[in-house]
């Protein structure tokens, strides 16, 4: 009896250029199928690989387009780089050693966009190499004029209607990076500290003690 092996390389190989050649996962514009449209966080163009993090959040968007294909669906499914943000500079500032501070903006901007394009290469190869549905013709990057021009309109679109305005609230600051942060950027650590107990007067003669861990940011809580 004889003996096949099978050869995933080339299998793999086969059957993505197949998909590309024939566009087995372009988004027809004039499609008469009812359409279903995929709007994925782009991942941020911020280190020179992918991580399981990509993999796993992706292949749950894989599962669900090529259910709705299946089905009978138009599926417009892009692909985008967010390469406009905190993530890509802090990469570039510690790949490069540099202070964003101590360069002119025209040349870090300049640096930026140099390794984004560097970047969205390499995801895009491996993304394509994991054989992900997407439609490639349909590529963006946050930082193109298309983009801007979209988030710009928007902006101007929520003054225009009042639901866009300027207000003093409190804020997480980082102090190295001179930028306020999100949430999402932010990771807790516990760690062993002191708690504080302080008592205070009122106005009215009585006494409030209060507890805290940084005793040191009371003055700004004064109003």
């Amino acid at each position: 009896m004889e003996k096949i092996t099978y050869n995933t390389k080339e299998s793999e190989e086969k059957w993505r250029e197949f998909w590309e050649k024939e566009k087995i996962y372009s988004f027809n514009e004039k499609t008469k199928k009812p359409i279903f449209s995929v709007d994925t966080p782009p991942p941020y163009v911020s280190a020179d690989h992918l991580h399981q993090g990509h993999i796993m959040s992706y292949s749950q968007a894989e599962f669900i387009v090529r259910y709705k294909r299946m089905r009978g669906f138009e599926v417009y499914y892009p692909m985008g780089f967010d390469d406009n943000g905190l993530p890509t500079e802090r990469f570039v500032e510690k790949k490069y050693n540099l202070n964003k501070s101590k360069i002119s903006r025209a040349d870090f901007i300049k640096k930026c966009l140099e390794e984004t394009k560097i970047g969205s290469k390499v995801y895009q190869d491996l993304w394509r190499l994991l054989g992900v549905s997407v439609d490639w013709s349909k590529t963006y990057s946050t930082i193109d004029q298309h983009s801007q021009k979209i988030s710009q309109s928007s902006f101007l679109d929520l003054i225009k209607k009042g639901k866009c305005f300027r207000a003093k609230k409190p804020i997480m600051w980082c102090t190295t990076c001179q930028t306020a942060l999100a949430q999402a950027d932010l990771e807790d650590e516990e760690k062993e500290t002191s708690l504080v107990y302080i008592k205070a007067k009122t106005d009215a003669g009585d006494s409030v003690i209060f507890a805290t861990t940084r005793p040191e940011l009371l003055p700004s809580c004064v109003g």
